[in-house]
């Protein structure tokens, strides 16, 4: 998953925000995502609406 480009869906803006997978913490479960607009932060992709990134 590492490097990997998605989509993730935030209901509060209902809208969907691109960004790349750039880290993986075992203990909790969560991937850093990095968004296009330089956002970060930890997420559980188990639990989020998640789609396919482009490129």
């Amino acid at each position: 998953m590492l490097g990997r480009s998605v989509r993730l869906f935030w209901p509060n803006h209902s809208a969907w925000f691109a960004g790349r997978i750039t880290g993986y913490d075992a203990a909790s479960g969560k991937h850093h995502v990095e968004y296009s607009d330089g956002d970060k932060e930890w997420v559980l992709l188990a639990v989020e609406k998640v789609g396919p990134g482009r490129g």
